[in-house]
């Protein structure tokens, strides 16, 4: 009988009620792999051959930890855990992943982190590389993080001062543990892969919002300067397809808060794009004050949303009018024939020139609706008072 593996200054685990699923296209390594995993006390254990029975063993088996070979078709390997990861395949975004492989480079081992994977091992695996992997995914299984192209396992650097926007790591659910030790707290059940899927989800969102603002801001800023516009239709084109990842998620997770905000981005999108080559720096200011408030209102309340439309709907039709008076100005001057002719008055642009910036954990927070007057002014929101905009 094999000895069960151990944690320093742990009780022992108990492996034989874990589920495995292996895939593995050389014979040879499965057989030696199934060995090893037996050697040290797993007992469910199935096999998976070709990548085309993969999504039927994943289903059937709805593993606790998961091997994936990662030599034989390294884009198929990297597009499963990924698409495992947001659940686009199998039923659990949570399942223990261990990439496998006979050429641990650099670059390999990277694009292996990325996909989301929580290890790799070395081929071919050794019981006591093995247990040790075990243990750890058992006994200390990273923190996951959700960003605008990746979910798994949170890798920053302990000892990097994070700020507040970058996402937090969440705890996740872990089968594994959960089989290996009875602890219940880290039991999957249905309603605690929702809860955590969607507090990545916010994590997502929030970052989508912000590359929205990210993209509008770097177009906007080469249109004011002048010496390169850049590329507006490209600009756009990565705009919207940003948006209709949000829309995603919008619909997936229900984000009311923040429907009123994403059409009226959605709406700005459209009318930069039928202005074709007349669309200037302000209308990119528009789309980054626009990408910043979903962040916001995501961060905020519901009550955030109204304010914050009112106020965008306003600088939309600011610059809007501000383009007629322009056309309306160049028609009197082609056709004045002195310089009596009467002239539109000019229009500052009042479209905000960055996000509204929230800081939750702040002792001496000020409060939503006074901090977006304060933004939209362009004064100090600590020497205003808390009276709403109106």
């Amino acid at each position: 009988m094999s000895e069960s593996p151990k944690a320093d200054n742990a009780q022992p685990m108990t492996l034989d009620s874990a589920k495995v699923l292996y895939v593995d296209g050389q014979e040879a390594s499965r057989v030696q792999l199934e060995e090893v995993l037996r050697g040290i006390g797993f007992e469910r254990i199935t096999a998976c051959e070709t990548l085309e029975e993969f999504p039927g063993k994943l289903a059937a088996a709805a593993p606790d930890l998961l091997f994936v070979d990662i030599d034989g078709a390294p884009d198929w390997a990297f597009d499963t855990i990924r698409g495992i990861r947001n659940r686009d395949l199998g039923d659990c975004p949570f399942v223990v992943i261990v990439a496998l492989t006979m050429k641990p480079a650099l670059e390999v081992v990277q694009a292996a982190l990325a996909a989301g994977s929580d290890d790799m091992v070395v081929k071919p695996v050794t019981a006591r590389a093995l247990r040790e992997r075990v243990v750890n995914q058992i006994e200390n299984r990273k923190e996951f993080i959700a960003t605008e192209d990746y979910v798994g396992p949170d890798r920053r650097a302990d000892a990097r001062k994070l700020t507040e926007d970058d996402p937090a790591a969440i705890e996740v659910p872990n089968s594994l543990r959960h089989a290996a030790t009875g602890d219940e707290s880290a039991a999957l059940s249905e309603e605690r892969i929702q809860e955590t899927l969607r507090n990545l989800s916010v994590q997502k969102f929030f970052h989508l919002s912000q590359k929205v603002a990210r993209i509008a801001a770097g177009q906007r800023d080469l249109l004011a300067d002048g010496t390169d516009d850049g590329d507006c239709a490209a600009a756009v084109q990565e705009i919207a397809a940003t948006l209709a990842e949000i829309d995603e998620l919008v619909g997936e997770q229900d984000f009311r808060s923040v429907t009123q905000v994403v059409a009226s981005t959605r709406q700005t999108l459209a009318e930069i794009e039928a202005c074709g080559d007349a669309v200037t720096a302000r209308h990119f200011d528009l789309l980054h004050a626009h990408g910043g408030s979903i962040g916001v209102v995501l961060k905020e309340s519901d009550e955030s949303a109204g304010v914050l439309v009112s106020a965008l709907e306003k600088a939309v039709a600011v610059v809007k009018g501000a383009e007629d008076r322009a056309e309306a100005k160049a028609g009197l001057e082609d056709t004045s024939e002195g310089p009596g002719a009467a002239e539109p008055p000019s229009v500052e642009s009042v479209a905000p020139d960055a996000p509204v910036e929230t800081d939750p954990e702040s002792p001496a927070k000020i409060p939503f609706k006074v901090r977006f007057k304060a933004w939209w002014e362009g004064v100090d929101p600590a020497k205003m008072s808390a009276a709403a905009p109106k």
